[in-house]
């Protein structure tokens, strides 16, 4: 993705503005459990007010402009917020990118948490893990603080079942490519 010389400047004051906090928000969505209809947990997914752009485009953005790392760490600052004013015994899930999770600015965010019983962490699967090692290293601590791990569209990523054996995840959330019109099939 690529950005004009003339929409540059604009993108990248509303994306400081955004990874700031300001005009970021999140909604959530329920996940069902399609045996019993009852929900699961909630998803918790960016909203970017004034803007006229969906999030997907503002991580491509993001990326464009070097931040997108710095954008994922906002919506986590943010669905973090959420998560310790949930219900109780409601389970939220945020979207992580294996790279983002990695990282030392992220990790230090969980730790500002201590007890993370319900949090589910789905890690998409847009970005190749390279170091199995260093993801399994990454995670312990946070299975052992309560935490779940889901691998999020698999099917659609680089990184397919190896990602399975390495995050050993509570959850699998299948792509739409590969669930789409099985009702007709």
């Amino acid at each position: 993705d690529t950005l004009s010389a003339q929409d540059r400047p604009p993108a990248e004051a509303t994306l400081a503005r955004l990874i700031a906090g300001d005009g970021l928000s999140m909604a959530v969505q329920p996940i069902v459990d399609v045996r019993t209809g009852s929900i699961h947990a909630y998803e918790a997914l960016a909203r970017f007010a004034g803007s006229t752009e969906g999030p997907l485009r503002w991580f491509s953005i993001a990326a464009t402009l070097g931040q997108r790392d710095a954008l994922e760490r906002a919506c986590l600052r943010a669905a973090l917020d959420l998560f310790a004013r949930r219900p109780a015994g409601a389970r939220l899930s945020v979207n992580l990118s294996a790279p983002v999770l990695l990282d030392p600015l992220t990790l230090a965010m969980f730790d500002e948490r201590g007890d993370l019983e319900g949090l589910i962490i789905e890690i998409t699967e847009e970005a190749l893990v390279r170091s199995d090692v260093q993801l399994r290293r990454v995670i312990a601590p946070l299975r052992e603080r309560g935490a779940r791990l889901a691998v999020d569209d698999m099917g659609a990523g680089y990184s397919g079942l190896r990602q399975i054996t390495t995050v050993h995840p509570s959850y699998l959330k299948l792509d739409r490519s590969l669930i789409s019109g099985i009702d007709h099939d």
